[in-house]
């Protein structure tokens, strides 16, 4: 978490250089703000777990006595680059967290309570993964007539069947690197999220016997659709 909270801060942080408006700046600021307010805390809890009790509270203020010198550094880098673009600051002050990452994870140990956080973040996505496959197969069912009902719904168990057949390979690929497994899963659902922005609601609907009675509801829909439009502009 630490490595990758590090990383993401930094490649935002030179992406952010190609900002063409306020908006796409605002955005990527939000995103290195996200990044960077897990750091500290993962950075506290891993020192603090390395060290005996009697050693802890030493340990604390010298993390945040580094993280305030970090701050008091920003004024240098900024007085280094007087002359230069924005873009540069930016650029020189996001290379160093990328160095940071590189030293975590040669000289850093996993702390030994993330194996079972990560436990318990397997349940909650097997848990999300199962209700989200429930409720896409009660969609599937709503939105096809009769005639054509079981043959889709078979159609969608087969595609899912065949998404399967990758998961013992990238299983066996995430043992040396997390991220051809957890990474590949994640991006994949983050992706069809973004797909069912596209489909119709279905809530309230009739279910339908043939191809003909789904038409006609269709562009009986699309119809009160277009009415209410219409009738918003003209107002």
């Amino acid at each position: 978490m630490l490595i990758f909270s590090c990383v993401s801060m930094s490649i935002t942080s030179m992406v952010i250089i190609f900002s063409t408006n306020v908006w796409m700046y605002s955005a990527l600021k939000f995103l290195i703000g996200f990044w960077r307010s897990s750091i500290g805390t993962c950075v506290l809890v891993l020192l603090t777990e390395k060290v005996s009790a009697e050693w802890r509270f030493r340990v604390g203020i010298v993390e945040y006595f580094t993280f305030t010198m970090g701050y008091m550094s920003l004024p240098g880098f900024a007085y280094i680059n007087r002359n230069s673009s924005w873009k540069t600051l930016y650029l020189w002050s996001s290379i160093p967290a990328i160095c940071y990452s590189v030293i975590a994870y040669l000289f850093v140990n996993e702390s030994p309570r993330v194996p079972a956080a990560k436990v318990v973040l397997a349940m909650v996505a097997f848990f999300g993964a199962c209700t989200a496959y429930n409720v896409f197969l009660i969609y599937i069912i709503e939105l096809f007539p009769t005639c054509v009902r079981n043959t889709t719904t078979s159609l969608v168990r087969q595609a899912i069947v065949f998404g399967c057949i990758f998961c013992p390979f990238l299983i066996s690929a995430g043992r040396k690197n997390n991220i051809f497994s957890y990474g590949v899963f994640g991006a994949v659902i983050m992706l069809s999220n973004f797909t069912l922005f596209c489909l119709p609601e279905t809530i309230g609907i009739v279910l339908c016997d043939t191809m003909d009675q789904q038409e006609k509801k269709e562009i009986a829909l699309c119809d009160a659709i277009n009415q209410e439009k219409t009738g918003i502009a003209s107002v």
